[in-house]
């Protein structure tokens, strides 16, 4: 009988699922890759290989000619599962006389979030206003 009736047999070892990586954020500084189409392609690419799912776009400017740009790098980005984050600052922010501008630059992004349909919650909008660094600006903006 070459049968192996009663020797146990060995089922291979399963393999261990792998370690998920944590999703990651990264900063774009770069204010000209959402005008480039292949730019645009490279960091996504970039983004699906390093599990970045979140960019902090460095974004002064969103209004005019801008915001159709801004809109299709958006749009690509959100169908690859990136979010993308407006963010913006200035340390003479802190400062009462520079006030308006940070109130200016968070219309110009409220309005750009308002054109395009963007859900309540579905995006944030940072400010990076460092008060310890107002001694840097020029003498006309100290404190």
């Amino acid at each position: 009988d070459t049968s192996l009736r009663g020797v146990p047999t060995v089922s291979p070892p399963r393999a261990e699922p792998a370690e998920e990586e944590p999703p990651r954020a990264m900063w774009v500084w770069d204010v000209k890759i959402f005008q480039d189409n292949e730019a645009s392609m490279r960091l996504f690419n970039f983004c699906k290989k390093y599990n970045i799912n979140m960019l902090f776009y460095t974004a002064y400017n969103v209004k005019g000619s801008l915001r159709k740009d801004y809109r299709k790098f958006n749009a690509k980005a959100h169908k690859k599962g990136i979010s993308v984050h407006a963010l913006a600052g200035d340390p003479r922010w802190a400062l009462e006389k520079y006030h308006s501008r940070l109130l200016g630059w968070l219309q110009d992004v409220l309005e750009f979030n308002g054109k395009i349909g963007t859900r309540p919650g579905s995006g944030r909008v940072l400010q990076l206003v460092r008060p310890r660094e107002i001694r840097r600006a020029g003498p006309e903006d100290a404190v």
